[in-house]
């Protein structure tokens, strides 16, 4: 399982970083990926922002549901240079410090966002997309 991705611009390349190791993509965007990924379930990235945000009435920090063990929301601005995308399925645990947050993963690993704020937010939509639509998810 992807735990969380980004781009490294040095390369043109998506990083992956899984349990156990790292995979580089070549010449492929955060956004294309996902956008790959949701078009093999049907559907492209904007329609699926398009019916999270219709759903749950939410207007920004939109996740992007892809299956029922992919659902990608980045840590930061998409615009900055350093966005990572992170899945949710890989969290083990989130703790929120004053307007950070530690994201552990399930092998215990860790990121630490300071938009803990953004990252809250986003995870209140997930848990209650799931809740109330997860039988909609494959």
């Amino acid at each position: 399982m992807i735990k969380y991705m980004y781009m490294d611009y040095t390369t043109n390349s998506l990083l992956q970083s899984f349990e156990s190791n790292v995979s580089r993509i070549p010449k492929t965007s955060v956004i294309r990926y996902l956008n790959e990924k949701c078009m093999e379930q049907g559907s492209s990235i904007e329609a699926r922002k398009t019916y999270f945000k219709e759903k749950m009435g939410v207007h920004k920090f939109i996740p992007i549901v892809i299956s029922n063990e992919e659902i990608y929301f980045p840590i930061s601005n998409v615009k900055e240079y350093d966005c990572i995308w992170v899945n949710f399925f890989a969290i083990k645990n989130i703790a929120y410090i004053k307007k950070e947050c530690i994201i552990t993963f399930c092998d215990n690993t860790s990121l630490v966002s300071k938009y803990g704020k953004r990252i809250e937010h986003t995870m209140r939509s997930i848990y209650r997309y799931l809740h109330l639509y997860s039988n909609l998810i494959f």
